[in-house]
């Protein structure tokens, strides 16, 4: 079960430093390539590298350090038939404008939600924002933390820090980054806003299984932990439809699928929940705006299989923007209860920041 944020300061460490570091030069690739061929390595699964990179990420000596609370503005939005293209049966759709005088706000491009109901989520300028629900809307305080490399440094600059993906477990955030293509892992519940960023992954800019070479900003814009342990990724870059792959213990990334998409959108944002994977299809069209679909499709051996169902469907002649990441919220039996969907503003003042929640109406 996963701690809520800010969680209590943890006393004991399981692992060394030392530890630590066999895993960082043993997960590192020592250079990104430009292409790779199909490895031949097993599937990574979180359970396994899990000890070495907590130990990694906050070590014996490094301090817990809570990270820094401001304020935001949530304005509930009504959302009606004609702020959306299609909502399929069984769902209700609800919303929120979120915003902040703090330029901390904003460009968040994936997220989690925690065991409290907590929404976790990581900034295009290499921070994590953790926004503080109650009842299943925000609250209007939220907290900040800088993203830190396994050196202590922040990450700064688009190049370094721009975070696109999140998979939450065990209190440890497993983050993507584009431009500088990579998988972090960060042990927020030991050290809160002084975890390191510890290498999971370097990966290629034109993996095994991708008929081109990633765009620079169109790289790993998804992930999800799998049922069976394994780390799943969607890449933005199409190819021809949504790239879908897994990691495997060598640091490489493999893709399996292509997921069918919807008039050309690219995948944004992933969430499974047992054998079922809930994808974001966004498509921005210069001088229209942002034309957006929530899908959901089975799962079979951990790959996608059979055509996406769409869930919600979004465009500029309603409430729309930039949607790049999804969550899942679960009941007492495991099933979904609702999903978040969450925008990117891209620090513009032309767009927003838009909370969704599609909840399943009950039986």
């Amino acid at each position: 079960m996963v701690a809520d944020y800010p969680p209590t300061m943890i006393d004991t460490k399981l692992f060394l430093t030392a530890a630590a570091a066999l895993l960082t030069a043993a997960c590192t690739a020592p250079g990104a390539p430009s292409e790779t061929a199909a490895s031949e390595a097993a599937l990574w699964r979180f359970t396994e590298a899990a000890p070495q990179l907590q130990a990694a990420s906050c070590p014996e000596d490094q301090p817990f350090t809570r990270a820094e609370g401001f304020d935001i503005t949530v304005e509930p939005l009504a959302l009606g038939e004609a702020d959306v293209v299609s909502l399929a049966g069984g769902y209700t759709l609800s919303g929120w404008v979120l915003a902040s005088a703090s330029d901390r706000f904003g460009g968040l491009s994936g997220m989690a939600v925690m065991a409290s109901g907590t929404v976790l989520a990581v900034s295009d300028k290499g921070a994590f924002i953790w926004l503080t629900m109650e009842d299943g809307a925000p609250t209007g305080a939220a907290h900040y933390a800088k993203m830190q490399d396994e050196a202590g440094e922040p990450l700064g600059g688009k190049t370094r820090g721009d975070a696109e993906g999140l998979a939450l477990a065990d209190g440890v955030a497993l983050v993507s980054f584009e431009r500088d293509h990579r998988i972090l892992a960060f042990d927020l519940e030991a050290c809160g806003a002084n975890a390191l960023g510890v290498p999971v992954a370097r990966v290629a800019s034109r993996p095994a299984g991708l008929s081109r070479t990633m765009r620079e900003n169109g790289g790993i814009e998804g992930l999800t932990l799998l049922a069976d342990d394994t780390l799943a990724a969607v890449i933005e870059t199409r190819d021809p439809s949504v790239p879908y792959g897994r990691l495997r213990d060598d640091g490489s990334l493999t893709v399996e699928a292509q997921i069918p998409t919807f008039e050309g959108k690219s995948g944004t944002g992933i969430e499974a929940v047992g054998d079922t994977l809930y994808t974001v299809h966004r498509d921005y069209r210069p001088g229209d705006g942002n034309h957006v679909t929530l899908s959901a499709t089975p799962l079979l051996d951990g790959v996608p299989a059979g055509e996406p169902k769409p869930l919600l469907s979004l465009d500029p002649s309603g409430q729309s923007d930039n949607f790049e990441a999804v969550a899942a919220v679960l009941n007492a039996e495991g099933a979904v209860s609702r999903l978040y969907l969450l925008s990117d503003d891209n620090f513009s003042d032309r767009q927003r920041t838009l909370l969704f929640a599609l909840d399943v109406n009950s039986p």
